[in-house]
């Protein structure tokens, strides 16, 4: 079975799944880029795969590594994230129009995706900050400049207290929630999503 590397054929030091997976590893990090994608004859081989690659041997034609420069892919996250706290503030103003008019079941529909979308942001944070070295505690961006983890434990009381409201069906403070605490953090989250964007593009943005 062939392997290969952006296109280009490697030799493993082993027939295994694990052996294509760290000469594709090695090979992408002497040109300081990561793996983001694994295809076999084709087919994208799933994502947690790239996490705990199997001692096994598998057959097919071609084993494919796709690598891409770091910050190049983690700024361009951070912008789609921006875009996806739209679709948040979106979710959002549905919900709290109708807590207003008294449409609940419509309101928790609308309420799970906006939360959903806020998880998969902090997720992306975290885990882009941490594949380029920055720092979530030197992270600030605003006007007055505010610190990323304040906005991140702020965030996290806000969906604490949703969480509680809806379990005790307490829809005023529900609305409340959605229409007054969660779309200024929007707007806050999106300045600092914008600031490690331009972060990643520049040549230190692996400096504290």
């Amino acid at each position: 079975m062939q392997t290969t590397l952006d296109g280009v054929a490697i030799t493993p030091a082993g027939p295994t799944l694990r052996d294509s997976f760290d000469e594709a590893v090695a090979r992408a990090g002497q040109n300081g880029r990561v793996i983001v994608e694994v295809t076999l004859d084709g087919i994208a081989i799933d994502e947690d795969w790239l996490e705990d690659p199997p001692e096994e041997v598998v057959s097919g034609t071609e084993l494919a590594f796709v690598s891409a420069d770091p910050h190049e892919m983690i700024a361009q996250t951070m912008l789609d994230a921006v875009a996806a706290l739209e679709d948040a503030r979106t979710h959002q103003a549905a919900a709290g129009e109708a807590v207003l008019e008294g449409r609940l079941d419509a309101a928790r529909s609308s309420i799970e995706p906006a939360i959903e979308i806020w998880q998969s942001v902090v997720a992306a944070i975290t885990s882009g900050c941490e594949l380029i070295g920055l720092r979530l505690d030197s992270l600030r961006a605003g006007d007055p400049p505010v610190p990323l983890l304040d906005e991140v434990s702020g965030l996290a009381r806000n969906l604490q207290e949703l969480h509680r409201a809806l379990e005790g069906e307490e829809w005023p403070t529900v609305g409340d929630i959605l229409r007054f605490d969660l779309p200024p953090r929007i707007d806050a989250w999106g300045a600092h999503l914008r600031a490690i964007a331009d972060r990643a593009k520049r040549p230190d943005a692996s400096a504290p």
